[in-house]
């Protein structure tokens, strides 16, 4: 099996997911510790903003790496697999 083209739409949803789900495990707790040292305001924009900005962030480098794997797997042949059942 060869992956010769990922969806490029699918693979950015994915990924601006993930870096969701990053931006909560560090922002929220980095955040917090702003909020406790006595910087609130930017303790508060970290913990809400933060994720927020990582999702877009990985949501746009997501597509990049999608359509330049797809401009690459033209060149090279994809990428083989070899699955067991």
């Amino acid at each position: 099996m060869t992956i010769k083209k990922i969806n490029t739409g699918s693979f950015a949803k994915l990924s601006g997911v993930l870096f969701i789900l990053l931006g909560i495990i560090v922002c929220i707790p980095a955040g917090l510790y702003f909020i406790i040292t006595g910087n609130s305001l930017e303790g508060i924009m970290i913990a809400v903003f933060g994720p927020a900005v990582l999702g877009l962030d990985g949501l746009i480098s997501g597509f990049v790496f999608a359509l330049c794997f797809n401009i690459a797997s033209r060149f090279a042949g994809g990428i083989k697999l070899e699955i067991e059942q």
